[in-house]
């Protein structure tokens, strides 16, 4: 293989499956990029690393991102309200690998949310404006 530019070149054919990897060290200006064939799809990686090799990477990173959602419902809310662990377990119920979710607040939180950040007066006018004073 030739290397220009402290990146590794492949053959054009094997280029289509590729990814290049970049890494360097913190305290260095050293990096090197190195092209892997990781495959193009599910089929050719369990073609080059094996069905057991496939799932088991899948899974450890599907573990990682699941940590991380966890890590995220364990910090306190904007209130500073800290979930419980059942709160934490049925939020994640419905947590897949690969989907993005969000916490959405509810009506109401967002409401209650605005209301502290009044002043009073603020509060009593808008109570007023609403004919609940």
């Amino acid at each position: 293989m030739a290397k220009s530019n402290n990146v590794a070149e492949l053959p054009t054919e094997a280029a289509s499956s590729v990814t290049n990897v970049a890494a360097k060290l913190k305290d260095s200006d050293h990096s090197i990029t190195i092209p892997y064939n990781f495959g193009a799809n599910l089929e050719e990686a369990v073609e080059l690393f094996g069905e057991d090799v496939v799932f088991q990477k899948y899974r450890q990173s599907a573990i990682v991102d699941l940590q991380a959602a966890i890590r995220r419902h364990l910090q306190p809310g904007e209130d500073g309200k800290v979930k419980s662990d059942d709160e934490i377990i049925n939020a994640l119920s419905e947590w897949k690998p690969g989907l993005t979710t969000r916490t959405r607040k509810s009506a109401k939180d967002k409401a209650m949310e605005a209301l502290t950040k009044m002043s009073a007066e603020e509060r009593q006018a808008l109570m007023a404006e609403l004919g609940l004073a």
